[in-house]
């Protein structure tokens, strides 16, 4: 109509991460049930952890901004929030001392405050992170194992150092070590179960780190503010952020991000011609399980010794011994040797956290002296509650 500002609507994806923020804000306790050994679809699983519904509805089909993301931080300053959006966004990768161990990390954005610590080493269009999304846009479920190669292969690259970085809090007693943070029920839904032991709850109030290769600004926060009610001093170490997620939870580049100007320009043409034509998103990760299906001797060989993959990507699969794929040395269950010599414990889920825990195998020194601890951790709606199910690999 003449004469009329016509309003810009603002699309789904924003308003429920503003939904999402407001209603994490405001929460006061996490009111969360573990049922004992339930039968789930027929099968008996060790727990089920159920979630806050006012909390996990929300999650799904989000944006939380970039500038969002840092003001519930605790940035105020217009000119730190800029100046933060651009080291998240952009294509810098960390800097590091290799001489030493832990590896003094120089991350392109770190943040530290009353108990609670990220560290977020590279940038969210960083080549490596590049290459993952690439590689998912050509068949998001990865059936392909070239492009299933490529992508554990540069997974790979941004994993080995962030499995060498120093510890912030120094006293941790139980490190998660995760694909992708995405909604991160999985990981609160393991730490709520540890509470409900002594055992579990002395290493929880130690301290716990949690590395991500790829962590949405969802879980960032989710977890920062589960770790403040319940009160235990937490630092997440990030590959690098994210900040948009599906109806199912998988990861994205939000289109009002690629829109913003926040991103240089040639990798937003670049990242334009990696939209999955079934559904015209584009992911920052593809299915995580199925991408870390480990390679055959047939499909190494036929891949051949290039430039494209590293020696260690390589050896990495040689050396898995985890359920999960055709590798050389494929077993029916994950083999553990490392014995406990001193409190810390080390926890994976499968399928996701297999080529995790194959890297940390080769890369981390303190590896052979922790405890390792890997779960198969699945989210499922069980009469009506949401929440996820855990249970032995």
């Amino acid at each position: 109509m003449a004469g009329k500002f016509m309003l810009k609507e603002i699309p789904v994806q924003i308003e429920r991460g503003r939904q999402f923020m407001k209603a994490l804000n405001s929460l006061k306790t996490f009111s969360s049930q573990i049922k004992h050994r339930p039968v789930i679809e027929g099968a008996e699983w060790l727990s089920f952890v159920t979630f806050p519904k006012e909390i996990t509805k929300l999650i799904p089909n989000t944006e939380v901004s970039p500038e969002m993301f840092l003001m519930n931080l605790g940035h105020t300053s217009i000119n730190g929030i800029e100046s933060a959006k651009r080291a998240l966004l952009g294509p810098e990768v960390e800097k590091y001392d290799e001489t030493v161990y832990p590896f003094e990390i120089k991350p392109v954005f770190s943040y530290k405050k009353e108990g609670f610590s990220l560290k977020v080493l590279n940038g969210a269009t960083n080549s490596h992170a590049l290459k993952m999304s690439e590689a998912a846009s050509h068949g998001f479920g990865f059936d392909n194992f070239y492009h299933r190669a490529v992508y554990q292969n540069a997974m790979g690259r941004l994993a080995k150092n962030l499995v060498k970085t120093k510890y912030d809090t120094e006293t941790a007693g139980l490190v998660i070590r995760d694909d992708c943070g995405a909604s991160a029920d999985s990981i609160i839904g393991y730490l709520t179960a540890q509470l409900q032991n002594p055992a579990g709850e002395e290493q929880v109030r130690q301290g716990v780190r949690v590395d991500l290769i790829a962590a949405t600004a969802q879980s960032v926060l989710l977890l920062k503010k589960f770790a403040e009610v319940m009160g235990f001093p937490l630092e997440i170490h990030a590959g690098h952020m994210a900040f948009g997620l599906t109806e199912h939870n998988y990861i994205t580049y939000p289109n009002e991000l690629l829109e913003s100007g926040s991103i240089p320009e040639k990798i937003v043409e670049r990242l334009k011609r990696y939209r999955y034509q079934e559904d015209g998103n584009i992911y920052v990760v593809g299915e995580m399980g199925n991408a870390q299906k480990g390679l055959s001797e047939e499909e190494m060989r036929e891949l051949g010794m290039g430039e494209l993959l590293d020696d260690s990507f390589y050896q990495i699969n040689n050396e898995r011994t985890d359920p999960h794929g055709n590798h050389p040395n494929r077993q029916e269950h994950v083999i553990i040797k490392n014995p406990q010599e001193y409190g810390i414990s080390f926890v994976y889920f499968a399928r996701g956290g297999y080529l995790l825990y194959a890297i940390d195998k080769k890369f981390n020194p303190d590896f052979k002296r922790a405890r390792s601890i890997v779960l198969r951790a699945s989210r499922k709606e069980v009469e009506g509650q949401y929440g996820v199910a855990f249970n032995k690999e």
